[in-house]
């Protein structure tokens, strides 16, 4: 993987370190909630401690749901950034993510996309609302109490998206739009998966995702799973 000259942050940004990365700290724009996980270290921690576990030399890594780009910077690490591509819905997250991989010398791709299932995509130049919460962590395709604005996001297509890249590893954590987005996913090539499962958005539905996830051939991971984080994959082990 080749050494990337990081390039330090402005005397008058402040950042907070997650899990080896600098993470610029926007107290003007972030809500106190993610602020104090930032802060904390508490932000994204149990993917960011999964994901040196789950991938390696050779994975080629798709995450749905980027936001701040910790978890993307993580794997990417991991990987190499070249063996990353990343999507996140939120177009006012997207240059916060570009900012953080800049600042940390990784030259990481990263997308403003809904992406949606060949089964449910609407085709090429489709787009769908996406209502950005106060607390970008809780923006999504459904609008709840706290939802400050509306923006038409462009879709693409998961499968088209894994195959064009050639993945074999894929994170999502998209609040609730897992169920939508896998359950009727053709994951073929897929062999690992690291998801954030929301049992608010339906426990019975998370279940049957589950269940469908197995009965196409993937197994849990109950080393690395634990919590709300589940990690999956096929044959053995997740080698």
């Amino acid at each position: 993987m080749q050494t990337e000259t990081r390039t330090p942050p402005a005397q008058d940004i402040e950042t907070v370190q997650i899990s080896g990365h600098q993470v610029r700290l926007r107290r003007d724009v972030y809500s106190e909630p993610i602020i104090n996980a930032l802060v904390k270290g508490s932000y994204e921690s149990g993917e960011l401690h999964v994901v040196p576990r789950l991938f390696g030399a050779g994975d080629r890594v798709v995450e749905v749901g980027c936001a701040l780009g910790c978890v993307s910077m993580q794997a990417a690490t991991t990987v190499g950034p070249e063996n990353f591509l990343g999507f996140e819905a939120n177009p006012e997250m997207i240059d916060d993510a570009k900012f953080n991989f800049a600042m940390n010398g990784l030259p990481i791709r990263v997308e403003n996309a809904v992406l949606k299932n060949q089964v449910c995509w609407a085709g090429p130049n489709s787009f769908v609302d996406f209502h950005i919460h106060k607390d970008f962590w809780a923006s999504s395709l459904v609008p709840i109490p706290g939802t400050v604005k509306t923006a038409s996001v462009p879709t693409l297509c998961l499968e088209r998206e894994l195959r064009a890249f050639g993945a074999n590893a894929l994170i999502c954590d998209i609040e609730g739009g897992e169920i939508e987005l896998l359950s009727l996913a053709d994951l073929t090539g897929i062999n690992k998966i690291l998801m954030e499962i929301h049992y608010w958005a339906g426990r019975e539905a998370i279940n049957k995702l589950i269940r469908k996830l197995v009965f196409d051939g993937f197994s849990i991971n109950f080393d690395t799973s634990f919590g709300s984080i589940v990690t999956l994959h096929r044959g053995l082990t997740p080698s």
